[in-house]
């Protein structure tokens, strides 16, 4: 019998970025390495020292109902994946963070070239390339 397992928002979230990334990754790796990093207790929630330094900032909830930090540095914290790219390729709305193009693309070829990325990963990346073109998204 499986055990459902249910996790933190923040783990959720983290979760749900890096596989709409395209990362590999389970919400139990996720929910050690925040536990391990110091920037959620046992129980989810965010740990003083992780707010003290910043590893954790300010949330608000988007319209669709998740929890974003209110910075780009909150994010990029929350997702490191993003860290490479300059604060001005990110932008918030009512819906939470959007990256530009030029991030989609990035991290859609980054995923492309990675030799041990999945069929259903390398799939997404196509996708989000598609709807870039289809779009006629620019950098």
């Amino acid at each position: 019998m499986k055990m459902n397992i249910e996790y933190p928002t923040l783990v959720e979230q983290g979760f749900a970025m890096m596989k709409k990334a395209g990362l590999n990754v389970t919400k139990e790796q996720v929910y050690k390495r925040m536990i391990d990093t110091g920037m959620i207790d046992k129980t989810g929630q965010p740990t003083q020292a992780a707010i003290d330094n910043g590893l954790i900032d300010e949330c608000e909830q988007t319209s669709n109902g998740d929890y974003e930090p209110t910075t780009v540095a909150g994010m990029k914290r929350m997702y490191p994946m993003y860290e490479q790219f300059a604060d001005s390729h990110f932008k918030r709305t009512e819906l939470g963070w959007i990256a530009d193009a030029y991030v989609i693309r990035a991290v859609a070829n980054q995923q492309l070239n990675d030799p041990d990325s999945t069929e259903e990963q390398r799939q997404m990346a196509y996708g989000m390339l598609a709807q870039l073109n289809e779009s006629g998204g620019n950098e």
